[in-house]
């Protein structure tokens, strides 16, 4: 073991006191973050938190790069150091050790310190658990005296299995806009450490991460502090998790809070999150002080990264239906990172599965069929993930840019949608979007089969594909097929004349039909047969 030992921790942990021991233990080097920053910043670290938290935390970053450690040192690290997603592959192949403890023991360890942070210890504690959690090795210190800790840090980091990053080289897209200019979506394992290099380059006056409850809790802090560290002043955001909070009262609250951190047109605005959060984000976006500099969508799900994050549709619910409130507003950036998908439980990966599978049925049928040769459990590696994204994406792509405003092509994308979104709203959101997206694939192919224009077999092919994924072809509680038609009348997508069906005729070709063009009857039927069939 002649590298570095690197030990972290939350304030109050004793990192500097086992460091020491173990340093002593080992006749090793000793080295204390927090004192390097000093000595090289000439200002302590009181001093540099006054000038506000992203200075401190640039002046981190730039001193853990330059350490050297392929030298048997011991470091100790600062407890918000190895926060970020950019330190912590700093330090990946590195035996690093979290020291552990609960909050009562830490808080009246620390209580009466001057440090910086100490009034926002109880946020903090929980905030940064997540961080933690993702590094593998860990030594609890209750109970236990110096001696005991070290020897067994030094145990641990003895027997710590190296570990490798992810070798993957990713892909970049850029979609044109109207305006004659574009965006890139980077789609890689680990880009995500880089997200303070990509921001800085709109010279934001500040920067807000806007997520909700359940992201912000695993990714919110990582994330903040990987832009804090580019110099970027960051505020991060929360709205509670769900649909059911996607409306107009949680974009007030949130202009609140804007107004609050001083955020004005100069600033920018990153959307962390699932599609709920990227279609608000994005919406908040538009209309802040009639448009904030730039918008960044960081998609957490796999439905966000191949579907909300990418093409400009952003909006909110109305009580009678999704999304009935919105604007377009084309990200600058998308970062895609298939890494964020390993927090996500079955259930996510499936239903953002609909929409890749969706993907595949309009324009790309090698697509469709690599899934269904792919096993989903576990959960395919990085590469896998960046492949089957990037193919989703690209079919995105290059329908909105032919049509950028949905005024004819774009329509296609709505596959599955008409259906699926009276039926996730008739559920009560019982039923997730990429579930009901699944159910309303099946049934825009049976409706097509019923007016003689679908290729034989391929309602069944579609079924197959996604059970194969573990999604739903039926909704065994569905309601009368008159209720679901009556909850259709409510989408967005129905012209003056009646509802436009996006209609599968084979894979790779689709069919918008015209509004009006198909009878309630004939719907009707369709939903009534597939009921009977158990397959609605």
């Amino acid at each position: 073991m002649d590298q570095a030992i690197v030990i972290t921790g939350f304030m109050g942990t004793g990192k500097s006191t086992v460091g020491q021991r173990v340093a002593e233990k080992l006749n090793r080097l000793f080295i204390d973050l927090d004192d390097l920053i000093e000595k090289m910043a000439g200002r302590s670290i009181i001093d540099l938190f006054a000038e506000g938290e992203a200075e401190f935390r640039w002046w981190e970053q730039h001193v853990l790069r330059r350490l050297d450690l392929t030298q048997p040192i011991v470091l100790a690290t600062g407890g918000g150091t190895l926060v970020g997603s950019w330190n912590q592959r700093r330090v990946a192949t590195i035996p690093t050790i979290v020291l552990d403890g609960p909050l009562e023991l830490l808080r009246a360890r620390v209580i009466e310190s001057n440090r910086p942070l100490v009034p926002h210890l109880d946020a903090l504690y929980q905030r940064r658990a997540a961080a933690y959690a993702r590094l593998p090795l860990h030594v609890s210190i209750v109970g236990k005296s110096v001696d005991d800790i070290a020897d067994e840090v030094i145990t641990r980091a003895s027997q710590a299995q190296p570990r490798a990053l992810p070798t993957t080289y990713g892909e970049m897209l850029l979609v044109q806009i109207p305006q004659g200019e574009s965006y890139p979506i980077h789609i890689q394992a680990g880009v995500l450490a880089a997200i303070g290099g990509w921001v800085s380059q709109f010279k934001p006056g500040a920067v807000v991460v806007l997520t909700d409850s359940r992201v912000g809790a695993i990714w919110g802090e990582t994330i903040r502090h990987d832009l804090l560290a580019a110099r970027l002043p960051t505020t991060l955001i929360e709205f509670p998790a769900g649909e059911s909070n996607k409306n107009l009262a949680t974009v007030e609250r949130i202009y609140d809070q804007l107004l609050d951190a001083d955020i004005d047109r100069s600033g920018v605005i990153v959307a962390l999150g699932g599609g709920v959060v990227g279609d608000l984000a994005g919406f908040v976006a538009a209309t802040w002080m009639r448009g904030v500099r730039c918008l960044v969508q960081v998609p957490s799900t796999v439905l966000a990264m191949v579907d909300a994050s990418v093409g400009g549709k952003t909006g909110v619910d109305h009580p009678r239906g999704k999304n009935l409130i919105g604007a377009f507003r084309q990200p600058d950036l998308v970062l895609v990172d298939p890494l964020l998908l390993h927090t996500l439980d079955l259930r996510e990966l499936r239903g953002g599965l609909a929409e890749v599978i969706k993907h595949g049925i309009i324009a790309d049928p090698a697509l469709f069929e690599e899934i269904a040769q792919t096993s989903f459990i576990p959960s395919p590696p990085p590469e896998v993930w960046e492949r089957l994204i990037a193919q989703a994406v690209r079919v995105k792509a290059e329908i909105i840019e032919r049509d950028p405003f949905e005024q004819g092509e774009r329509a296609k994308l709505n596959l599955g949608h008409t259906f699926g979104h009276a039926i996730e709203l008739l559920s009560g959101f019982a039923l997730s979007h990429g579930e009901a997206v699944a159910i309303g694939l099946v049934l825009a192919a049976r409706l097509s089969e019923a007016l003689g224009i679908a290729e034989p077999g391929l309602t069944a092919r579609i079924k197959r594909v996604l059970r194969h994924v573990g999604l739903p072809t039926r909704w065994p509680t569905a309601p009368p097929a008159a209720r679901i038609w009556h909850a259709m009348q409510s989408d967005k997508k129905k012209g003056v004349k009646g509802i436009r069906f996006v209609l599968p005729r084979a894979l790779g070709d689709v069919l918008v039909t015209e509004p009006g063009e198909i009878e309630k009857d004939l719907v009707l039927r369709v939903l009534e047969t597939s009921k009977q069939e158990g397959s609605a």
